[in-house]
């Protein structure tokens, strides 16, 4: 699986790593296996909004996830629906 690839980085689902990550060559890219510290996107409704936005970035390329537990909420609003989810997670 890991067959072939270089570097395995440690990326968070934020802005400025995710178009990073974009802006790689597709060369770069085929070396990576990055692993995602998974979080609500921005303020999508849903949590699978951060899913689409990585494998945006990664395209047809494998990747991990783990969970970011630094914006972990025991007891999130309601309302925010991908927070519920995330939390649901843990």
């Amino acid at each position: 699986m890991l067959e072939g690839r270089e570097y395995v980085p440690l990326l968070h689902v934020r802005l400025a790593e995710i178009r990073a990550l974009r802006e790689l060559p597709d060369l770069s890219k085929n070396l990576l296996v990055p692993v995602f510290k998974l979080r609500p996107w921005l303020n999508s409704k849903t949590l699978e909004r951060a899913l689409e936005v990585i494998e945006e970035a990664v395209g047809n390329r494998l990747y991990g996830l783990d969970l970011d537990a630094f914006k972990f909420e025991a007891d999130p609003d309601p309302e925010k629906a991908a927070k519920v989810e995330f939390a649901r997670l843990f």
